[in-house]
């Protein structure tokens, strides 16, 4: 996958600008679906630590997600 620079561009409040915030919010939702997945096949193949590290990879993208962070 192609790196990407996001701009850093924010709003007087210190928040990120609506294309910055948008481009954040749909890497984490990808991030979120694609560790979930990975994470699936760890468990199945018995791999317990790359399991866990992709789990807490995956709660950290819908933590993101949630409290908007």
């Amino acid at each position: 996958m192609p790196s990407r620079s996001l701009p850093h561009t924010t709003n007087p409040a210190g928040q990120p600008e609506a294309p910055l915030r948008e481009a954040r919010e749909s890497t984490a939702q990808y991030i979120a679906q694609m560790t979930a997945e990975l994470a699936s096949l760890a468990e199945t193949a018995q791999l317990d630590l790359l399991n866990y590290f992709l789990k807490m990879a995956q709660m950290e993208a819908e933590a993101y997600l949630r409290d908007g962070k």
